[in-house]
């Protein structure tokens, strides 16, 4: 199954992605519950062949017959270095987010990716992208191994995701020495590699918000008799006065 039913609030019904195989349901790192995600591609996304065709026609015509060329050529060399075989990708920024902890420099991570026997390489499709053939044990290692250099964060809970991930021991030998290979060609070299915003204070402004709703005026008090409020009778200019007749 891709969903399964859980009951919410009286009769009502919640939906959520299934758990189940072929990995445990919990998860070895944090113990947090594992989820059903996809469909996606596991081949490789590229005919490497193809894109060099590309980058050799783009590099050779020049920003004077391609307007974007210095994007172009830099995506292009990104999608090249990119592992073939490895469908998905870590996002350095959100490993750090889960154990509360600011981002080191990208290549510190490769460097040690490297130095412990893997493959690794960017994502064209997010920058600060990580793609490796490494475990995920291998991965967590490295996230411990900063944390202990930096300091664990007094903001992280007992029992929560990120306590327990750093509660696990590190079983792997893990070098941050600077690898040859940890900064790509295309860093080097200072290509374009992701895109840029056309000119300064460009992009979408802040998101947009509903308006407040205007409150219907309250209803007007009924109005009052002037004289009423001064205690005249409004008909004792109309009454007759008595009379003796005796």
């Amino acid at each position: 199954p891709v969903g399964v039913t859980v009951p919410g609030k009286g009769a009502n019904v919640k939906y959520r992605a299934a758990r189940g195989p072929p990995v445990d349901q919990a998860c070895a790192s944090c113990g947090s519950a594992q989820e059903l995600g996809g469909p996606c591609w596991l081949g490789p996304l590229h005919n490497r062949a193809f894109v060099q065709r590309m980058y050799d026609s783009v590099s050779a015509a020049g920003a004077g017959v391609y307007g974007t060329q210095p994007r172009m050529r830099g995506m292009l060399k990104v999608i090249l270095e990119e592992l073939s075989d490895v469908p998905l990708h870590y996002s350095l920024s959100k490993l750090c987010t889960a154990v509360r902890m600011s981002c080191p420099p990208l290549v510190k991570v490769n460097s040690a990716l490297l130095n412990a026997g893997y493959r690794v390489s960017g994502s064209h499709t997010a920058q600060g992208s990580i793609k490796t053939d490494a475990p995920p044990a291998v991965v967590w290692d490295i996230v411990r191994t900063l944390v202990a250099e930096a300091g664990r964060s007094s903001r992280i809970q007992p029992e929560s995701p990120a306590d327990r991930i750093l509660a696990k021991d590190i079983t792997t030998p893990v070098s941050f020495d600077m690898h040859k290979d940890a900064n790509p060609e295309s860093r080097r070299i200072s290509l374009v590699r992701y895109q840029i915003n056309p000119e300064k204070n460009w992009g979408p402004k802040a998101r947009h918000t509903e308006a407040p709703k205007k409150q219907p005026p309250p209803p007007a008090a009924p109005k009052r008799d002037a004289a009423a409020d001064a205690g005249i009778d409004a008909d004792a200019d109309t009454k007759k006065p008595k009379t003796d007749d005796a």
